[in-house]
């Protein structure tokens, strides 16, 4: 018993087999589809219009950074939008149809939706090598200076927007200190005229200079701590804004994010604090430069080190799958975040600091203390206005430069030369795809072929064994190849030879020979067998008993007289029309006249009689018929017939019919002795 594995890939092989075998039989079908569709796929690329392809270059800016002076307005968010961005983010967004559709506005081109979907699919083109710093914008036209004005609009249009978006970014910014300078400078001119009502009132000319000294270093705590607050309400209202822009963002392309507070910035804010008041104490006690001072300003700049450190990890959650633009905007907001923390913890240990100074002046004479408070409010407010004011400038310029991070390194010209046709590669896949139809048709051809075309086609369609397997000879050919062909006659005696053991073992004398089409080879068969046979020392009749067309007495070389038509109509007797055929115990009935009904006359007692009379004088009768798709002859003789050898074509003979020609024979048991398979010469039997 063989191993599964040995069948499973015996079965395999069978399998590969019969695909070659039928990619071999269908070949025509392969290569005739194969070279239409080579032929129809490159006739219709060498029928389309040439095309040109424009390139417009972007490059990013090597000047894209702030000013240090901004650096603090754009951390808490007033600037955004006026920063650098990726390649990747740029690529993401020239390649909005928004934005093309108004570049094609501007040129006063207007397209349909199909023709403006076929131009964003088809001709127009973002092209980002990696690891590169240009981006091109590509644009293909029938037209070269069209192209060219494409792609140079595209990329003027985008630039533009980018520049509107910085110039709306720095407008807010401008908008934003002017308001605080407009607030800053009433009360700076408040404060200096409270002043001078008090002085006026209390008659005091001067403050003494220990009083000076306190208040300019108080002064100066708390114009940082008003600086703190300042910066850190700016942050907070640039979270607030990156928070809105966040949720306008299409979800699609976002993921969610979380802020939380680090809870390590608590107590490094409170550290700070803790060391700026000693600081300061120890400050006015020793001097900037004694060591103890050192120490301390050594442990708060690492305090403040640490508490950068935590407050950049304050984002606890972040973005999977993210949008260029999304994580731009949760960026510039971390970084509001951040700043906003750090301002916060600076303004708590100025405020603290300043308090400590508060105590001590709080022993000097009332009058000291409320100028003292008078003078540090208008020289703290002085000194944001001036900073407010240095910043309003400085944005003012960002609005009228209206900087961006791209520029074009070079705008398109229009090409001289049209866009390859890259007629190899289209060959190529052409020629696989028409070998992979050619393959489909073939598989459907053979699909629907009905036609016999091996051995165990004809066995399925019958259930009778192959006796032998005969050549096909050519029409003009058959006369001479009965006599002559060696191989033919090869093929007759293995016939003869598997024939005659099947009769001695069944019996009978009468065999009908029946093909169920034209053109199967069957009388040749017929007279070839009967010679065969007749050598071999037995005494053989043929009897031609075909309507139409009777072809054994010329394949013998008899001439054509009265015959088998003419005794079952009556008209002779059947002993007395066989004819001798020259060659050694072998004689024919001719099929004689054309009968009017020969199914009227096959069916006659008297064609048995015929088929009787002969068995008695001769050793073997063998009975040529019409054709099943001519008449039914060969079904009514069959009763009168001991067997049947049924002839199939390979290649010819269509199933259908053969199984409709055994459905009429005779089914008694034993009356089949098997099938005669003409096929082509030189072909190997296949199974």
């Amino acid at each position: 018993m063989a191993h599964p594995d040995e069948q499973t890939t015996s079965s395999d092989a069978l399998e590969l087999r019969s695909l070659v075998l039928i990619a071999i039989r269908r070949r025509w079908i392969i290569a005739v589809a194969c070279l239409a569709y080579v032929v129809a796929n490159v006739g219709w690329v060498l029928t389309q219009p040439r095309t040109y392809r424009a390139d417009a270059a972007l490059v990013s800016r090597e000047d894209a950074a702030l000013p240090a002076s901004l650096q603090a307005l754009s951390g808490s968010g007033l600037l955004a939008g006026m920063g650098g961005s990726s390649l990747q983010t740029h690529e993401e967004l020239i390649s909005d149809p928004r934005l093309v559709r108004q570049a094609l506005a501007r040129l006063g081109v207007e397209m349909s939706e199909k023709d403006f979907a076929t131009f964003m699919s088809r001709d127009f083109s973002i092209n980002l090598p990696v690891g590169a710093s240009v981006l091109k914008v590509q644009v293909k036209d029938e037209n070269p200076g069209r192209a060219a004005d494409y792609a140079n609009a595209i990329a003027d249009e985008y630039l533009e927007q980018l520049r509107n978006k910085s110039r709306s970014s720095a407008s807010e910014a401008a908008a934003y200190v002017q308001e605080q300078l407009d607030t800053i400078g009433a009360q700076i001119l408040e404060t200096e005229e409270v002043r001078e009502d008090y002085k006026l009132q209390a008659g005091i000319a001067d403050v003494q200079a220990q009083v000076e000294a306190a208040v300019s270093r108080l002064a100066d705590l708390e114009s940082e701590a008003v600086r703190a607050r300042a910066g850190k309400a700016a942050a907070e209202q640039s979270r607030g804004r990156y928070r809105e822009q966040l949720e306008a963002i299409d979800e699609t392309y976002v993921a969610s994010s979380v802020i939380a507070r680090n809870p390590l910035v608590t107590d490094l804010e409170q550290k700070l604090a803790d060391l700026v008041v000693e600081y300061q104490g120890a400050k006015a006690t020793y001097g900037p430069e004694h060591a103890e001072v050192k120490r301390i300003e050594g442990s708060m700049n690492q305090t403040r080190d640490e508490l950068a450190a935590a407050v950049e990890n304050l984002v606890s959650q972040t973005v999977e799958a993210p949008n260029p633009v999304h994580q731009q905007l949760y960026e510039d907001l971390a970084r509001a975040e951040a700043t906003a923390l750090a301002e916060g913890a600076r303004e708590q240990a100025l405020q603290s600091v300043a308090g400590q100074l508060r105590s001590e002046l709080s022993a000097l004479p009332i009058h000291e203390k409320a100028l003292g408070a008078m003078e540090r409010e208008t020289r703290l407010l002085t000194e944001v206005y001036i900073a407010l004011f240095k910043h309003y400038h400085e944005t003012k310029l960002m609005e009228i430069m209206a900087r961006v991070d791209l520029r074009i390194q070079y705008p398109a010209e229009p090409p001289t030369r049209p866009t390859p046709r890259g007629l190899g590669v289209k060959l190529i896949v052409s020629t696989v795809m028409g070998l992979l139809l050619g393959a489909l048709l073939a598989g459907l051809a053979e699909a629907l072929d009905r036609r016999v075309r091996c051995d165990t086609d004809a066995t399925e369609a019958l259930g009778l064994p192959v006796l032998g397997r005969i050549p096909w000879l050519r029409k003009a050919r058959r006369a001479e190849a009965v006599l002559t062909d060696p191989a033919y006659q090869e093929a007759v005696r293995r016939l003869r030879a598997a024939l005659m053991l099947n009769l001695a073992g069944a019996g009978g004398k009468a065999v009908l020979i029946a093909g169920a089409t034209n053109c199967e080879g069957r009388s040749v068969l017929a007279a070839a067998l009967g010679e065969s046979i007749a050598a071999a020392g037995r005494r053989v009749v043929l009897v031609d008993a075909a309507a139409e067309s009777p072809t054994l007495h010329s394949y013998l070389g008899v001439e054509a007289q009265a015959g088998w038509w003419d005794a079952a109509a009556g008209r002779g007797n059947a002993a007395s029309l066989v004819q001798a055929t020259g060659k050694p115990n072998l004689d024919l009935l001719p099929a004689g006249s054309e009968p009017v009904d020969p199914d009227a006359l096959a069916s006659s007692e008297v064609a048995r009689g015929i088929i009787d009379s002969l068995r008695a004088t001769h050793d073997l009768v063998i009975v040529d018929t019409s054709p099943m798709e001519q008449d039914s002859v060969a079904a009514l003789l069959s009763g009168s017939c001991d067997h049947g050898l049924v002839v199939v074509r390979e290649g010819h003979s269509c199933r259908g019919m053969v199984h409709n020609l055994w459905h009429h024979l005779n089914h008694s048991d034993g009356w089949a002795l098997g099938l005669a398979l003409v096929a082509p010469r030189g072909r190997t039997p296949r199974r």
